[in-house]
């Protein structure tokens, strides 16, 4: 089980991570905002190609936060899912690769070369 130290870190990079993208998504919107307002003769109204700027920014703002959130969530979640899975089942166990040494250099060389990569000597 997930210590509550764990889980309460969990949350706040989690949080900390939708606010960043919170961030960056508001303000693509209130670019759009301000792209869509012009100054007229009683002052500011929206500009005859409000939808142009507007709706965009909106919709790519929007798109931002939300998958911004979601990949914070995934990310933090899966971050402790590995880590709790590594603690039940102890450190990782390197995986035996097989190689070929050259005998004339000495270098490591994947099973499958019959010459050396660095000298070409013919491999055993």
């Amino acid at each position: 089980m997930v210590s509550w130290g764990r889980a309460f870190r969990g949350a706040l990079a989690t949080v900390a991570w939708v606010i960043v993208w919170y961030i960056i998504g508001g303000l693509i919107i209130l670019f759009g905002i301000l792209g869509s307002i012009r100054m007229g003769y009683y002052g500011p109204e929206l500009a005859s190609w409000w939808w142009w700027t507007l709706i965009p920014a909106v919709i790519i703002g929007g798109f931002i936060i939300g998958l911004g959130y979601m990949a914070a969530v995934y990310k933090i979640q899966s971050e402790i899912m590995a880590e709790e899975v590594e603690r039940r089942l102890g450190p990782k166990v390197p995986v035996s690769r097989r190689a070929k040494f050259c005998p004339s250099c000495g270098t490591e060389n994947p099973e499958i070369r019959k010459f050396c990569i660095k000298c070409g000597t013919a491999l055993s």
